[in-house]
């Protein structure tokens, strides 16, 4: 008795989480928001690095009496802009292959 009490417990407790994940989405749905929130904030302390970065350089650039230290900090500036905007282009082109698969309705 005691384990059909617990099969049966067991079996509504499984009912009700399926209906809680039908609720709030599907599974993909909870995965796209996963990754768009793990994306941003990537892209935040990215942004926050290239800036401190682009700085620095800057300031070496502008103080510097060095010629070979300038050349380096300009080079530096440049890696720093381009990786910046490869991080910046992900996000546009992921937004945009979604509105693609979204509009066409691919079934998986």
């Amino acid at each position: 008795m005691g384990f059909w009490a617990t099969v049966s417990a067991a079996a509504m407790r499984l009912t009700v989480f399926a209906e809680e994940g039908a609720a709030t989405g599907g599974l993909f749905e909870q995965a796209e928001t996963a990754m768009h929130t793990v994306y941003t904030d990537i892209l935040g302390i990215a942004t926050m690095a290239a800036v401190v970065c682009a700085a620095v350089c800057l300031f070496l650039m502008y103080f510097s009496k060095n010629g070979r230290t300038v050349d380096e900090s300009r080079a530096w500036l440049k890696r720093i802009v381009v990786c910046w905007i490869a991080l910046m282009l992900l996000g546009a082109i992921a937004t945009y292959f979604q509105g693609i698969v979204a509009e066409n309705d691919f079934e998986i």
